[in-house]
């Protein structure tokens, strides 16, 4: 088993040593036009610095890109071009006015991969900062340069044409830096043991669920998921899918949990959100009772073939009562350019299928009964703490400390035997044994044995000892012995002599009020 690890080990180093591994990036550069989309990345290419492009271009055309100093702004020379139409990506030589670029002598632009669907054609592709050659352009790390960009009708061989101002653009940009990473110092001090090769790295989740699993004989490291698993739909019952994200290695990954009713193989696939139908630009991964493998993406109808790399990794394969269950994962960048980097929370369109034959011989085309695909959006993994044994800290919805006063609604001290206060319709101090005031209705000063004063209705002075005139009533006062005048029915002078007769009713005695009137209630006006 040791020679077999070995023998692919060395045929994946072998086929992987030319291949661009990135080491920061992507990173934008604006053009100003939805149009033309372009990015780049910096990595390496067995050793060496490199930088990788991709682009999009929405033509039926080519497109291009170029670069020369900085500060040369406007024209069309002096440009290290590289242009591609949807059947090649070409390194070209440097302008020299406004004809298009002819082909550079020695080519330094690798393709990645070339698409075209939509209207749009996809391009990616790599160069050295240095190539070496004198006709390409010196790029680095940090460097400032004039970028121009262009897309337009024909070939890139031949019947290119002139591109419209609205399908061009230049100025001048800064390449990032990569951010740089300490070298450990230290230096081992002995030479470690020859050691047997290590089983593939296990998947580890999020969750905090225990999980291991056993596969040819070969136990695998306890894994921890959580993170999923999560159902994608199919709308098929003979196809059921489950996927959860996890690290290998510290790296994130995804793992897939698949059961297919069939007696042949099953498959599923990843590309853009928005590429519905057809069968172009997929990037799959398929199964049968004895094997997962990592397929190279697909171009039309005719079943995928297995990738240069495959950074698919088996976890378990079971074929029982005709449905086979598989279970893979692989890291969500591979830093393969043919895998389809994948992320958390990412929108992409997802197919699957399932059919007769093996993966790697004899496969059939899938009836449409077998097959499906629909845009999804891949949970973004919120991950929550576990809890303490005991929580560390008190609810929110719970005073954070204890009270330190008894609640405003109940009394602050217990009630005394007596209230401390009469209630506020209560006089504020008891009553004196005697009322300190007289009521308003009741004379201030207690009147005297003799009133002092005659009522208003009453003479103001006494009477004098005889009338000087007739009352017109009653004479208040009791007349004197012999009246001075006669009444007013009596001749108006004193009778000469005595009368003869004295007034049939003496006078009533006046009444004098102290106090008073009080009414007395009689309950009937």
């Amino acid at each position: 088993m040791q020679q077999l690890f070995a023998v692919a080990l060395l045929l994946q180093l072998a086929t992987s040593a030319s291949q661009f591994v990135s080491q920061c990036g992507p990173y934008d550069i604006t053009t100003g036009n939805a149009n033309m989309v372009v990015k780049y990345e910096f990595g390496q290419v067995a050793g060496n610095d490199a930088i990788q492009f991709t682009v999009d271009a929405t033509t039926a055309g080519y497109g291009a890109i170029g670069f020369r100093p900085a500060g040369t702004s406007g024209g069309m020379s002096n440009i290290d071009p590289i242009a591609f139409d949807d059947t090649k990506i070409s390194d070209r030589a440097k302008t020299a006015g406004f004809a298009p670029p002819g082909t550079e002598a020695s080519d330094d632009v690798t393709q990645v991969t070339l698409t075209n669907a939509g209207g749009k054609i996809s391009a990616v592709f790599y160069r050295l900062l240095n190539t070496g050659d004198a006709a390409d352009m010196t790029l680095s790390q940090g460097m400032m340069l004039n970028f121009v960009w262009a897309f337009g009708n024909g070939k890139v061989d031949g019947g290119w044409s002139n591109h419209s101002p609205s399908q061009r653009g230049q100025g001048d940009i800064t390449f990032n830096t990569c951010p740089v990473t300490a070298v450990p110092t230290a230096v081992p001090t002995a030479v470690p043991t020859a050691a047997p090769a290590p089983p593939a790295a296990p998947f580890t989740s999020a969750n905090s669920r225990p999980r291991s699993a056993t596969c040819s004989g070969i136990h695998f490291v306890l894994r921890t998921i959580s993170c999923g698993p999560f159902p994608i739909t199919t709308g098929n019952a003979n196809m059921v899918i489950n996927y959860e994200f996890g690290t290998v290695n510290a790296a994130d990954a995804i793992q897939f949990t698949v059961s297919a009713t069939s007696t042949g193989y099953g498959a599923i696939g990843f590309r853009a959100a928005g590429m519905m139908g057809g069968m172009t630009n997929i990037d799959p991964i398929a199964f049968d009772a004895d094997q997962v493998l990592d397929m190279a993406q697909t171009t039309g109808m005719t079943p995928p073939t297995p990738d240069v790399s495959n950074d698919v990794t088996k976890v378990s394969i079971t074929n029982t009562g005709g449905v086979i269950t598989a279970v893979f994962y692989r890291l969500l960048n591979t830093g393969d350019a043919a895998d389809m980097a994948l992320s958390k929370g990412l929108m992409l369109n997802f197919v699957w299928s399932f059919g007769n034959g093996k993966v790697d011989n004899g496969w059939v085309n899938h009836t449409p009964t077998q097959r499906g695909q629909a845009d999804i959006t891949l949970d973004a993994c919120v991950v929550t703490a576990v809890p303490t044994a005991v929580p560390t800290a008190v609810p929110t919805n719970t005073p954070g400390v204890p009270p330190t006063a008894v609640p405003t609604n109940v009394p602050t001290a217990v009630p005394t035997a007596v209230p401390t206060a009469v209630p506020t319709n209560t006089p504020g101090v008891p009553p004196t044994a005697v009322p300190t005031a007289v009521p308003t209705n009741i004379p201030t000063a207690v009147p005297t044995a003799v009133p002092t004063a005659v009522p208003t209705n009453t003479p103001g002075v006494p009477p004098t000892a005889v009338p000087t005139a007739v009352p017109t009533n009653i004479p208040t006062a009791v007349p004197t012995a012999v009246p001075t005048a006669v009444p007013t029915n009596t001749p108006g002078v004193p009778p000469t002599a005595v009368p003869t007769a004295v007034p049939g009713v003496p006078p009533v005695a006046a009444f004098t009020s102290s106090c008073g009137p009080f009414p007395i209630t009689t309950g009937n006006a």
